[in-house]
């Protein structure tokens, strides 16, 4: 009984002598084998674990109700389903905490998804069907919360519709990023000759709707390495993760120049006014309580592979095992007078967009740079600033990278915002008066009134301090790793600073995208441990600009053609970059969750030949 009472149970056996019956038998026989564990709780308790399926089916109020669907399976269709309520109140008010729906399952085709609601709680299951088999989910995206029914379903795992995170159906961890936390995993069976599913969810694992996995203790007595991790990005903190969900028990140090914890590093662009607490990927306590030191303000200036040391601005050093180089971008300057100027922002770290946010209203703000950090800024500026005006060499925004139709497209959404446009022109130089910008000059003699400046003109790869240290690199200061992200003995590198193997494309790549740093740290960290298993990923990333999404996924430095599905000039379509009949990269907007689709087709080596999809415009959309 003592037993019951704590895990929310006693008043429901009290009721029946069997379930206490079963409780006092499983007691016995974990008093019987000692499995108490080292932390003092009952290692045991699995065993009682079936009581509370047994409960909630078989007790409660005996009241089955019926109540019209809201249920909604991938399509749209709705489900009939019969719901159970929650358990009565115990009789200290608490209700039991497993909450169970029944639902006709017979119209759920194998491949297809929909969401259960529960009665009194506002989140949902996703239930899948698939090989024949029930699976049962957290219902939205560990990453920003997206609805994951309406993304795509590939084998054996579910692909977000918004940014392209993955989650296995079977046990609801992350197997592809951005987000760090698994979906919950829900028990789920078919009574009636598979008529209807039985879904069965705690009350607390839906209101969470996210997990973290299980991590190993720090036990240093049984594994005395140092895995040392310099930067302070999502590679940093998805590889200290892994390293302790995969078992690692020795020593996980997380170095960062920056005065404050990792944190989601693309809202900075998006939503300037966010402090670092806010954006945070996961609070102090986190990193406290699963033994990863994080050490603050804390510049490497050295590597000795040899000695196997890493050196810092302070003067100090530290002994590694095995090294992760995971620095991130360093934002390029411009070689320009008055550079140095007030008022005049670059933007990497949250204080630099704070200063941003704070110094621009009812301002003239000139931009220089007409990337994605550029433009979104703009984006947050435009009913904000007095007057925003982006410059760049450019003859079209996102040209290179999107195609001249998408560009025109995106710069007239900005123009109808009333951002202007200074292109094919560059910047002579900025002219201030006491020391702070007064105004941007361009190469052609005109000038453009400036209160303040932002560039966003690229970043290069922090990697400076690796240049005598023997670690393979490029001409541009790219780490050159393998497809485990191994650079040399004991040395590994993720993120922006790398040049790996794509198996996408089947060559190596630099790319830096916020996703491709989440994977690349898994992939470091299942390596450190010996634990072979090759970079495999699409890249996908996206870009906000007044609440429209951008969404990208593949890799295509060129292309032979375009094909359009919809008009840019609209703004609803899908552009699928072409080289050698293949389908190298899409981007997409209003059109999800084409992107995603394509991203899985393009994963599991399933999609189709360009001419096909030329000659068959309904042919994408088949595949949704």
């Amino acid at each position: 009984l003592e037993l019951g009472r704590e895990h929310g149970a006693r008043d429901r056996i009290c009721k029946c002598k069997h379930y206490a019956l079963f409780i006092t038998a499983s007691i016995l026989h974990i008093l019987r084998n000692n499995v108490i564990s080292s932390s003092g709780y009952l290692s045991g308790c699995i065993l009682v674990k079936p009581i509370y399926r047994y409960v909630v089916v078989m007790g409660g109020s005996g009241s089955k109700h019926q109540r019209k669907s809201t249920k909604r399976h991938a399509k749209g269709s709705p489900l009939p389903g019969t719901a159970y309520g929650s358990e009565p109140p115990r009789s200290g008010g608490a209700a039991v905490d497993l909450l169970q729906v029944k639902i006709n399952v017979s119209d759920l085709k194998d491949g297809q998804m929909c969401e259960v609601e529960f009665e009194g709680i506002e989140e949902r299951a996703l239930l899948i069907r698939q090989d024949g088999r029930l699976h049962a989910v957290g219902s939205k995206c560990t990453h920003y919360g997206a609805p994951l029914v309406k993304g795509c379903l590939g084998n054996g795992r579910v692909r977000c519709p918004w940014h392209g995170a993955c989650f296995n159906i079977s046990t609801g961890d992350i197997e592809d990023f951005p987000g760090i936390d698994s979906l919950q995993k829900f028990e789920v069976s078919e009574v009636e000759d598979g008529k209807f599913g039985v879904v069965t969810a705690s009350r607390k694992a839906l209101a969470a709707s996210r997990r973290v996995k299980e991590m190993c203790p720090l036990v240093l007595n049984e594994d005395n390495r140092t895995f040392f991790i310099v930067g302070g990005g999502p590679a940093s903190v998805i590889c200290a993760e892994t390293l302790r969900q995969e078992g690692f028990k020795g020593r996980i140090v997380i170095a960062t120049k920056e005065n404050v914890l990792p944190y989601d590093r693309p809202k900075l662009s998006k939503a300037l006014h966010l402090t670092a607490e806010e954006i945070q990927l996961r609070p102090p306590s986190f990193y406290h309580d699963n033994n990863i030191e994080v050490l603050l303000e804390k510049e490497a200036t050295k590597v000795d592979i040899d000695a196997h040391t890493l050196t810092f601005a302070d003067g100090s050093s530290l002994h590694y095992s095995a090294l992760v180089v995971a620095t991130g971008g360093k934002p390029r300057t411009l070689p320009i007078p008055g550079f140095d100027l007030k008022k005049v922002f670059l933007l990497r770290e949250p204080y630099q967009a704070n200063n941003i946010a704070s110094s621009a209203a009812g301002k003239k703000v000139v931009i220089i740079g007409t990337s994605f950090i550029g433009l979104e800024v703009a984006a947050y500026l435009a009913d904000k600033a007095e007057s925003v005006t982006c410059v760049d060499v450019c003859d079209i925004p996102f040209g290179r990278i999107l195609g001249n139709r998408v560009g025109l497209a995106i710069q007239k959404m900005h123009e109808e915002k009333g951002i202007k446009f200074e292109l094919n022109a560059g910047v002579k130089e900025l002219v201030g008066e006491n020391g702070v910008i007064k105004s941007v000059v361009l190469p052609s003699g005109k000038v453009l009134e400036a209160d303040m400046c932002v560039v966003g003109v690229g970043v290069v790869p922090a990697t400076m301090f690796l240049k005598d240290s023997r670690i393979p690199m490029s001409e541009r200061g790219e780490v050159l790793v393998n497809e485990y992200m191994e650079a040399c003995e004991d040395v590994y590198a993720c993120g922006d600073i790398v040049r790996f193997p794509l198996p996408l494309v089947g060559s190596t790549a630099s790319i830096g995208h916020w996703q491709i740093a989440h994977s690349h740290g898994r992939i470091a960290a299942l390596s450190m441990l010996g634990k072979k298993v090759k970079f495999n990923s699409v890249p996908f990333f996206w870009t906000q600009m007044y609440g429209k999404s951008i969404r990208y996924c593949g890799f295509a430095l060129n292309w032979d053609e375009i094909v359009y599905e919809g008009t840019p000039e609209d703004g609803k379509f899908a552009a699928f970059f072409i080289k050698d009949n293949k389908v190298m990269a899409a981007c997409t907007l209003g059109s999800d969750p084409v992107a995603s689709v394509i991203a899985e087709l393009m994963y599991s080596n399933q999609l189709p030949p360009a001419d096909q999809i030329k000659a068959n415009p309904d042919l994408i959309k088949s595949l949704l």
